[in-house]
């Protein structure tokens, strides 16, 4: 199984948001690779549809350009975005915009495992980042499997310089008046690893994506691949419309869908039908 990670947190720092894409990763015990966005130079899309629609995946070469192609190849997603006045930064939401690459004639990356995580200085009851982020993916009907969130307390006026000046910023909103004569210390920078909770978050997180291994299994790629045969061998029959809609069904959903029951196990690995299939029921629940 291999995971790809991809976060916008701050440039030149390992950053809370970095570490936890990492971290969610390291713990999922796959092959995996972290990809940091602020240090790449690339756009949004640029709307040349006509480029990525035969081989959907985005063409527009820049530095995120090689990176499609393995998030389309890739078992599982996790991206990380610090939280940029109440929501997901312009850097990620720049890599999810090319993600249209993906959406021509069916959905490349339909139903693979993405988990998120975000991080900022703000109140929860403020924010809205994982509202947007699940938005901004909703069009590629990806399968979020968990989202993880940490508030860090840490605004940018501690690294800008002119905290003591400022009363629009983070600083003065967390601090009021005190930000005028506070002086920044290491003790500000939190971790998100210093807090049980979000270490908690961070290990279920890893936990689900270890799930996500084991319904993409040898043993699940094999039914598929008989149901994608079966699904051939219904459209012959006179019963088309309503067996070849059931089958795309347990194509679309198969990882909710119970274990399939004995009876039309014999049809699935074999892809035959019996000469009295003609409106036979294929449901899970037969």
């Amino acid at each position: 199984m291999k995971i790809i990670g991809f976060s916008a947190g701050v440039v030149g720092r390992d950053s809370n948001v970095d570490r936890m894409v990492k971290a969610i990763m390291e713990k999922a015990g796959y092959e995996s690779e972290f990809v940091k966005l602020t240090d790449l130079n690339y756009s949004a899309c640029k709307g040349c549809v006509w480029l990525c629609a035969g081989p959907q995946v985005c063409q527009l070469e820049d530095d995120l350009f090689p990176y499609y192609q393995k998030l389309k190849e890739a078992d599982a997603v996790v991206l990380g975005s610090p939280i940029h006045h109440a929501t997901v930064s312009a850097a990620m939401l720049s890599l999810i915009s090319r993600f249209w690459g993906y959406r021509h004639v069916s959905i490349a990356i339909h139903n693979k495992p993405f988990v998120l995580a975000v991080c900022g200085a703000g109140e929860k009851r403020l924010d809205t980042s994982q509202e947007d982020f699940r938005r901004a993916l909703r069009p590629c009907a990806v399968s979020i499997v968990d989202v993880v969130s940490y508030y860090s307390r840490i605004p940018p006026c501690y690294r800008c310089g002119r905290h003591q000046e400022c009363v629009i910023g983070g600083a003065y909103q967390i601090w009021g008046d005190e930000a005028r004569t506070l002086t920044i210390t290491p003790e500000l920078f939190r971790r998100w690893e210093d807090r049980p909770e979000t270490v908690a978050k961070v290990e279920v997180a890893a936990e689900k994506l270890r799930g996500v291994h084991s319904h993409t299994s040898p043993v699940l790629n094999t039914r598929v691949a008989c149901l994608s045969a079966v699904h051939a061998r219904l459209c012959e029959t006179p019963s088309f419309s309503w067996t070849c809609m059931m089958t795309l069904r347990l194509l679309d959903g198969l990882r909710s869908f119970p274990p399939l029951p004995l009876s039309v196990s014999p049809y699935l690995v074999t892809g035959r039908l019996p000469a009295s299939s003609a409106g036979h029921s294929l449901s899970p629940g037969s």
